[in-house]
């Protein structure tokens, strides 16, 4: 968010809720695909079903080829709040990031059962850790910063789109777990409904927050820059901590598939 808030300003905040009500159908088809066909293949099994095996052998390798790209990106985010933490430059990152690859294989080396397990802990960590960060902050809030809403026009707003459109997606990435379910029909489209709401409430409150709190909105480690002003120190590392946990937890959801 603090990338969108930089692109945008205060009207950062009208991209995040234009892109929470698209996600809302895009999440709802894959519940109700999820649910109705809870197959090992995901997205893969589903375009099976409507095109044949051709078109899903792509979509297939397709996703293959994607978790090894996007999985290393996601450790290098955290490697960005490791190194804001402990110094050490590029080394750092790099050391992170293999790092974080790793332990989500490990993860899943036992199978999907260990790593949901590991998963639930994990999201659970973060969210009310993004909680505490949320309620440390909001007594700097200063809402004057909310205006000018679009300090860099209105166009700016699609940048900054583009930029959060990758914090939304990966509805299709859990497809691939919905035949593990025990009751898939009941339990997939609760889950989702359950994330939507979780999604909205901290990325509406993570960016609301890189606006109003004064000085943090950074290009790197945004989350490090908003506990500096509330803790005088330790807010890097757990900032860091923070960050290493999301990023294990999405890393681990995307090797599972």
């Amino acid at each position: 968010p603090a990338l969108a808030v930089r692109q945008a300003g205060p009207a950062a905040l009208v991209a995040v809720a234009a892109l929470l009500v698209l996600s809302v159908p895009l999440a709802a088809t894959f519940a109700a695909l999820g649910a109705r066909f809870p197959l090992r293949g995901g997205v893969a099994g589903f375009v099976a079903r409507a095109m044949g095996s051709r078109a899903a052998t792509v979509t297939a390798w397709w996703f293959y080829f994607g978790v090894p790209l996007g999985v290393p990106a996601l450790g290098l985010f955290a490697g960005d709040y490791v190194e804001a933490a402990v110094g050490g430059g590029s080394g750092t990152r790099v050391a992170t990031a293999l790092a974080l690859i790793a332990l989500a294989a490990a993860a899943n080396v036992r199978g999907v059962r260990i790593s949901g397990g590991v998963q639930v802990a994990l999201t659970g960590v973060l969210v009310a850790s993004l909680i505490v960060v949320l309620v440390l902050c909001a007594p700097a809030a200063d809402f004057h910063r909310l205006t000018p809403v679009a300090p860099h026009g209105w166009a700016a707003v699609a940048p900054a789109a583009l930029v959060l459109v990758w914090l939304l997606t990966g509805w299709e990435a859990v497809t691939h777990l919905t035949g593990r379910f025990r009751n898939p029909r009941r339990d997939v489209p609760r889950a989702t409904a359950a994330t939507l709401i979780v999604v909205a409430v901290l990325f509406g409150g993570l960016t609301l927050a890189l606006v109003t709190v004064p000085g943090p909105a950074t290009a790197t480690a945004p989350v490090t820059a908003l506990l500096a002003t509330r803790l005088a120190s330790g807010g890097a590392l757990i900032a860091a901590a923070l960050a290493v946990v999301v990023t294990v937890g999405t890393a681990n959801a995307y090797l599972a598939g």
